[in-house]
């Protein structure tokens, strides 16, 4: 049976005080997730959408976020990543799972509503452009763009997926991962919904650079992530690393000849339908980059 409140996540070391106090801000049938404890736990607003957790003596802050509460498979938890072997474990339970569920999520993904941000993708790109799908999923956005006559090429790490995308699309799937992914200067655009948000937090910036070295110059790439802060496993065993819009800025910023275009939060759904906030980018690659590269 579906639950009627909301689960509140506490990522960092409130003590049992502090967790009673947070909960007791939302006067709503809601559930407290807390880990480990620390002295000196406050709490302070941020919206309806977040919180912060601070430590007073010291100044540290976690971040906290609201989940409307469905059913178990939502309830996230934050989780410390230790080192790469944990990494790579938890990349392949990720893997594991669309293996598994590739069906399903096809279906949910095929039934999610047209997005307003492909036309706003499609409107900085020329009419002839060569679009590349990064995590393209069941191929739901690929096959926007072909019915629109783009030239579409794409890629999942999901071996499944990729024959749902072939079936689907009509297009030649590659199965690669974002770090194998190495072409330079191809494509007009790059889309890349929901894809990124698997790659750890500290291989990120390769991942994306690798992305924008295969743009073209003058190319756009598109990207979103769940809003939050930081790495964790949902109940499902699938990875996460969320971004605040500013985090995000920060990731982007450190590259060299890429402009933001756009960056906005905006609440959606998840592919379930479940009411999920996200974290947006539009992000250009110079020109000169492009001359220099060709040089």
């Amino acid at each position: 049976m579906a639950d009627s409140g909301t689960m509140l996540s506490v990522w960092g070391k409130p003590q049992a005080a502090a967790a009673r106090e947070v909960a007791a801000r939302d006067t709503r049938n809601s559930r407290i997730n807390c880990m480990d404890g620390l002295a000196g736990i406050r709490w302070t607003e941020e919206g309806s959408r977040g919180a912060s957790v601070k430590n007073v003596p010291s100044g540290h802050s976690w971040r906290c976020a609201w989940h409307p509460v469905r059913n178990s498979r939502h309830r996230m938890s934050k989780t410390p990543i230790r080192d790469s072997s944990q990494h790579r474990e938890l990349i392949r339970q990720t893997h594991d799972y669309y293996e598994r569920n590739a069906e399903a999520y096809s279906s949910a993904t095929l039934k999610a509503r047209k997005s307003t941000r492909h036309e706003l993708f499609l409107a900085g790109l020329p009419g002839s452009a060569r679009i590349l799908a990064a995590g393209c999923g069941a191929g739901r956005d690929s096959a926007v763009f072909l019915r629109q006559g783009y030239d579409v090429s794409a890629f999942d790490a999901s071996s499944a997926l990729c024959r749902l995308s072939s079936k689907f699309t009509g297009l030649a799937t590659r199965q690669l991962r974002f770090q194998e992914f190495d072409e330079i200067e191809k494509y007009d655009g790059i889309w890349a919904n929901a894809s990124l948000l698997h790659v750890p937090r500290v291989e990120l910036p390769d991942c994306i650079a690798r992305l924008t070295r295969s743009l073209k110059p003058g190319g756009l790439m598109y990207m979103s992530f769940k809003h939050g802060s930081g790495e964790r496993v949902a109940p499902d065993g699938r990875f996460f690393t969320d971004l605040t819009s500013g985090e995000l800025r920060l990731v982007i910023d450190e590259m060299d000849g890429i402009e933001i275009e756009e960056l906005w939060s905006a609440a959606g759904t998840d592919v379930y339908g479940d009411p999920t906030r996200w974290v947006h980018a539009l992000i250009r690659k110079g020109e000169r980059l492009g001359e220099v590269a060709r040089s």
